[in-house]
């Protein structure tokens, strides 16, 4: 199945004002790959906030007789995303055996027949934990020819030896391609609509939860609702999170410290008007809701802020144990 990426127009006299960024130590060659430079774009290493949101745009042109056929977006995390408990003594903490995480594939996508010039722009957000992540934009044409882009960015957080992790997001409900619909709440990773497509299941198989906009508001559901919950895609094996709402406000958002304190308050919340706690009643704000994971973890949302218009976005904070 073919992908056609998202396109921004961009007059050739903006072009020349918003700079290519073709890095150091890159030889020309038949195909060329560059970021567009501009204050709200990132086109090198940064050092960012805990799960800052990040948007990127790509410029890509062949100048041979080979057409592009191909484009990928990849990051490895050093160490992994998700958060873990540090030892105690804390001098007995050795950084180098801290596992990197696996490579991730966010885009693997053929382009339509006949490109000979890719304009190309997504959003995605930092670890939300302390580290390193390597990310890495590749195209390809039909010779095999490849030119690739990347950068580094760095987290570093102060709070890092807490037993509980805290982080806030911006997820964007819908089904067009700026979307970002999935949240996978141990790596504090918001997906965008793309990644969650057939030829890449390993997304598919992190995902806990998934922002929905309809007529009657914003909703979380989990990814194996039924059909009766207009889930933006479907696949085989979803993760089965549960959602329960609370009673609490802003204050009692950061009362468990904990993981059995989670889970006692998940254990005794009361249920959503809709059975088998797969998906939340429409969204407001200050809401907290109380979750658990496929994997048995346990923690509480909190809506933030939710906005109707010109596109739905969701601003929530998560606070769940190590």
């Amino acid at each position: 199945m073919r992908f056609l990426p998202l396109f921004f127009r961009l007059h050739p006299a903006l072009l020349a004002v918003l700079p290519l960024l073709a890095g150091c130590g890159k030889t020309a060659g038949p195909v060329r790959l560059d970021f567009v430079g501009a204050a709200n774009l990132t086109s090198s290493n940064r050092t960012l906030g805990a799960a800052d949101t990040v948007a990127v745009r790509l410029y890509a042109i062949t100048s041979a007789d080979e057409p592009l056929t191909r484009l990928t977006i990849t990051t490895r995390a050093t160490p992994r995303r998700q958060a873990f408990v540090y030892p105690t003594p804390l001098s007995s903490f050795r950084p180098e055996t801290q596992p990197a995480g696996p490579e991730q594939v966010l885009l693997d996508s053929a382009l339509g027949p006949n490109t000979r010039e890719l304009k190309f722009q997504t959003t995605f957000t930092a670890r939300p934990t302390t580290g390193t992540e390597r990310w890495e934009f590749a195209v390809f044409d039909a010779a095999g020819h490849r030119a690739s882009r990347a950068f580094r960015l760095t987290v570093r957080r102060p709070d890092s030896l807490a037993l509980v992790q805290s982080y806030t997001l911006l997820l964007r409900p819908g089904r067009g391609p700026l979307a970002r619909p999935y949240l996978v709440l141990d790596s504090g990773q918001v997906l965008p609509r793309y990644a969650a497509r057939p030829r890449l299941p390993q997304n598919q198989h992190i995902i806990d939860l998934v922002a929905l906009e309809t007529p009657n508001g914003l909703y979380l559901a989990a990814p194996d609702a039924p059909a009766a919950v207009p889930l933006p895609a479907r696949w085989p094996s979803p993760r089965a999170t549960r959602l329960r709402p609370t009673a609490f406000d802003a204050a009692g958002f950061g009362s468990p410290t904990t993981a059995t304190a989670f889970q006692d308050f998940f254990d005794a919340a009361q249920r959503y008007s809709q059975a088998g706690d797969y998906v939340t009643d429409a969204l407001a704000k200050d809401q907290v809701i109380a979750f658990q994971t496929a994997g048995g973890h346990y923690g509480f949302l909190r809506i933030i802020d939710l906005i109707r218009t010109p596109y739905p976005l969701l601003r929530v904070s998560v606070r769940m144990a190590k």
